[in-house]
């Protein structure tokens, strides 16, 4: 549970810290990481725009699915079958009650014949261009264009770089 937890925090620490702000005149340019401390400490005036509010909320789901699917294979090990529902994990001790919904407010959905967890993305319904499916552990095999375009991007810089 709190595994969930510091895995998340560590990886939107690791997502922010890599999003630049646009370059403005007469502005110092910031880090990443500069950026995120003013925003944690509240010193930052500016605020999130619709976009990176989602794209926020898109990659807290990857993370979050990421997470959840350790934790239902330890479920699987101590119960012998795959979870038909999370809250068992929540009566398990294995995660927080929080920690089964997605940041729209939508309880992740289980397929246990599947070994599958979705998220219903943010209009809340299932199979959606906005869903986010993860089958057996594997990284997510579905999830919205603008988290794909995002993940492009990041690479295209990576290599931009070697």
């Amino acid at each position: 549970m709190a595994l969930i937890g510091l895995v998340f925090v560590l990886a939107l620490l690791l997502v922010t810290a890599m999003i630049q702000p646009p370059d403005t005149e007469g502005e110092e340019k910031k880090s990443g990481w500069s950026i995120l401390a003013r925003k944690l400490l509240g010193k930052d005036k500016g605020g999130e725009s619709q976009d990176d509010s989602e794209l926020r909320k898109m990659i807290e789901t990857r993370f979050a699915l990421e997470s959840l699917y350790p934790e239902c294979q330890v479920f699987e090990a101590r119960r012998g079958l795959f979870p038909s529902r999370l809250d068992a994990l929540v009566e398990e001790g294995l995660v927080e009650q929080d920690d089964i919904f997605d940041p729209w407010g939508h309880e992740y959905l289980v397929f246990p014949s599947q070994r599958t967890l979705v998220s219903l993305g943010p209009d809340g319904v299932e199979k959606t261009d906005d869903d986010f499916r993860m089958i057996s552990g594997k990284r997510l095999v579905e999830y919205p264009q603008k988290l794909r375009d995002y993940d492009e991007g990041i690479i295209a810089r990576e290599d931009n770089k070697r």
